[in-house]
């Protein structure tokens, strides 16, 4: 454990040099599928077993992939180190897979690949068809380096804040975790207990150890676990909270007085927040924060003991009456610098720039209206949330299982009115990196649903009304690690958030397994058709080939397509937008776009004008305009506080806003619930420019509570907890622009993730969406929705422009 007395001889000064090694391994990571063999290997007197071999340079290493398990097909991941010492520069290498059956070998299948050709950590199949076997592969990296920042406080100086019992216990365990199973040493490793985790102290070692850390390199993980008393304390004036309350940590020396004989207040979420803001900018934004205190799902552990649980264990909340307020200038030094905001922000023509939390990853012991509590644990006394947590990191570290931060929280069991939470942008980002799952993001699974009647057999998926499908829309049905097609379904009834499927009656019925997965194939709905016109036969004739008719038609150009393809000198897909495109023919900003693959272009292309322009169903959706109302307001600096908004609405009636680019202007959002329900939100923008639509708000999970309450408002891009302010700008050469902002509001939580889409035209040919997780519908009332469209034009007026 360290002290803050010997901070300075542990880590080196700002600007300096790092002395600590670094080690960086490459490895190739395979998964052989195959279908070849038949026989259990086991069974044989000499059976037949798979090896995967892999030749670079003058090294060549072969491994068993043969799978314990009885079954037809065989599916193994095996990886190979490539290379120690260096991240990058790894030459060609040659995969090779043999089936052997005791002295003889034969070959199934090999490829030769330059893994400079592929994006980083991008999964790569190759199918030999000739045998029934193919390979996934990618190549990795090791882990980042991690470096912790680790607080424990039990004890309070203050006699009105009662002392906890297991937060040091909690804090030991997160530092044993680290150096003992994550393998980080002992130096990345900053620990702060009870009378050494001052206020100051919390905030100098944040910066020191971790914002002026030279140690510290882009991409590195940076995590700060904080276990002790949190606490809700009334929003200082000037300072925009929905709720008028703020969340705190609360230091050792909380309620205490300082040199100026004032009392020592907790350290608010905005402090936090700014912090990690000015990390992510410096370090990158592999940033995990762990607090096990109350209220943190905002961002107390009080001191009554319950005795009713039914195993007789004593849970103490971590929480405390009467906090100390919070004045509106603290630490005003912190989060009143002009830096940057947060993450990696994305122009877009209209000039939107908001990323929701997208600097760090919040995992919280409970929700802000909560309290979480401590436990007894074996012979230790806990923090509930850190007893489950930890040994689960633990397990998955030791088993060398990947998991997303979602995926890990969804593994952490509730307590009575205790909810552990997760939050933020990277929330589906593998544990302490910035690496997405290698999982589809274009397929749910099916699962059966309870019939109604006898002879009902329906399969159940979770898209419905408010992900856009109709009754027919077409889901294709795939199986097994190569997802090969096995047939088609359609949707018979359509609720809010799932479908039920049956066979349609012009195929016959198929079996489907168990573990089998759908995607939407064809909307069925003629507001998601492309009318498409073009000049050219051979342009023509290619697009007939794609066998993409589900969702396009060829018309003449003289009955108003919505879009013109040709071909550009360098044999490119020239993809043209017409005035028919969308209903508001007044749209401004760009309206071609370049693609070698015209067919993912046209896919997203469909999808983002079917998503924009559609509507809800009217037999099981809310009204808009009764239900909500959204502002627009102009911000005077990043630092914004409730007092610094202009008075006027940008949004006129009809919801459009005409506005000045000017990129030193910022501005938020403000959605009010008029209705008397809660409600969850779902913010999307809609790029016309480059078909991106970007999700800028979704709740983090199906696990909250409805983030906008009735009769109260929600912020995005200023407030407390609404994020960074936008900027509205324009690209080279622009003069104007157009963008739609879509407000999504339902009264039960519903995954609309998948809505979000890159832009076809980037240097990506695929157009990833999120994938539906499965949510239960839940007993109550019918899910209720309805969506919002505000469009935004952005011209500059200047002198220059004209």
């Amino acid at each position: 454990m360290s002290n803050l007395q010997d901070l300075n001889s542990q880590l080196p000064s700002s600007g300096g040099k790092c002395d600590t090694p670094r080690s960086v391994e490459r490895y190739l990571e395979i998964t052989v599928i195959s279908s070849t063999v038949k026989q259990h290997p086991e069974s044989l007197p000499n059976p037949q077993t798979l090896h995967v071999a892999v030749a670079f340079g003058n090294v060549i290493q072969m491994v068993d992939a043969t799978t314990a398990e009885e079954s037809t097909t065989w599916n193994k991941t095996v990886r190979f180190v490539l290379e120690a010492g260096k991240a990058d520069d790894i030459a060609k290498f040659t995969i090779s897979l043999y089936l052997k059956k005791g002295e003889e070998s034969n070959l199934l299948g090999q490829t030769t690949e330059d893994p400079s050709q592929y994006d980083k950590d991008a999964e790569i199949t190759k199918v030999f068809s000739d045998t029934q076997s193919s390979i996934k592969f990618r190549v990795g990296s090791t882990r980042p380096s991690i470096f912790a920042l680790i607080i424990g406080v039990d004890q309070y100086s203050c006699e009105d804040i009662p002392d906890l019992i297991g937060a040091v216990n909690d804090a030991k365990d997160m530092e044993d975790l680290l150096i003992n199973d994550f393998n980080v040493p002992r130096s990345n490793v900053f620990v702060l207990h009870n009378k050494d985790a001052t206020r100051q102290n919390i905030l100098d070692s944040i910066q020191t150890h971790l914002l002026r850390n030279t140690c510290i390199e882009q991409g590195d993980a940076m995590i700060i676990f904080f276990a002790g008393h949190g606490n809700r304390v009334a929003a200082p004036e000037g300072w925009f909270s929905s709720d008028g309350e703020i969340e705190t940590i609360c230091p050792h020396d909380e309620s205490m007085k300082d040199r100026d004989d004032e009392p020592i207040p907790g350290i608010p979420d905005r402090t936090i927040n700014d912090l990690t803001r000015r990390l992510a900018e410096t370090k990158g934004n592999n940033i995990t924060l762990i607090f096990d205190s109350c209220h943190c799902g905002g961002i107390a552990r009080t001191g009554d003991i319950e005795d009713d649980h039914p195993d007789d264990l004593k849970y103490t909340p971590r929480s405390f009456p009467n906090p100390c307020p919070i004045n509106n200038t603290v630490d005003s030094t912190i989060w009143g610098r002009n830096f940057e905001p947060r993450g990696a922000f994305i122009k877009l023509p209209a000039g939107f720039r908001h990323e929701d939390m997208a600097s760090h990853v919040l995992l919280a012991a409970c929700k802000p209206t909560q309290t979480a509590h401590e436990t007894l644990a074996g012979n230790l006394t806990r923090g509930y949330f850190s007893s489950q947590l930890i040994p689960k990191l633990r397990e998955l570290c030791r088993r060398s299982v990947d998991i997303s931060y979602l995926q890990l929280m969804n593994q952490v069991p509730s307590y009575r009115q205790q909810t552990p939470q997760c939050h933020g942008r990277n929330k589906e980002c593998l544990l302490f990196t910035l690496g997405v799952p290698t999982k589809s993001k274009h397929y749910c699974r099916l699962k059966p649903s309870i019939p109604a009647k006898p002879n009902d057999a329906f399969l159940e998926v979770d898209f419905g009304t408010m992900h856009g499908v109709v009754r027919g829309t077409e889901f294709l049905v795939v199986h097994g690690p190569t997802r090969e097609h096995i047939g088609k379904l359609i949707a018979k009834k359509v609720c809010a958030k799932r479908s039920l499927l049956i066979y349609p009656s012009d195929t016959p019925e198929f079996h489907i397994p168990e573990d089998a997965e759908a995607r939407i194939w064809n909307w069925n709905s003629k507001a998601f058709t492309l009318d498409v016109s073009t000049d050219a036969e051979d342009v023509k004739n290619h697009i007939l080939s794609l066998h993409i008719e589900h969702f396009l038609r060829i018309i003449d150009k003289n009955l108003d397509p919505h879009i013109f393809i040709s071909v550009d000198e360098d044999r490119k897909y020239k993809i043209e937008r017409l005035p028919g495109f969308f209903l508001d023919t007044d749209i401004k900003g760009g309206k071609e776009g370049l693609t070698d693959t015209p067919s993912v272009a046209l896919s997203a292309i469909g999808h983002f004008r079917y998503h924009l322009q559609r509507s809800q169903i009217t037999n099981s959706s809310l009204s808009a305009d009764t239900l909500i109302e959204m502002k627009l307001f102009q911000l005077k600096s990043l630092a914004i506080v409730a007092n610094n908004l202009t008075v006027k609405n940008l949004f006129d009636t009809k919801y459009h806003a005409n506005l000045q680019a000017d990129d030193a202007e910022e501005y938020g959002l403000c959605i009010q619930n008029k209705s008397q329900s809660d409600l969850f939100v779902y913010i999307f923008y809609f790029d016309p420019a480059d078909y991106s639509i970007q999700a800028w708000y979704l709740p983090p999970s199906h696990n909250v509570d409805p983030p906008l309450a009735c009769n109260a408002c929600m912020s995005l891009g200023y407030g407390a907890n609404g994020g960074d302010p936008f900027s509205f700008c324009l690209d080279a050469g622009e003069n104007a622009g157009t963008g739609f902002i879509k407000v999504f509001v339902s009264t039960k939580y519903v995954d609309m993730s998948s809505l979000a889409q890159l832009s076809p035209f980037g240097s990506s040919s695929q157009v990833p969406r999120d994938s539906m997780t499965l949510e239960a519908e839940s007993s109550g009332k019918t899910l209720k929705w309805a969506s919002l469209i505000a469009k935004i034009t952005v011209e500059d007026l200047s002198e220059t422009a004209r």
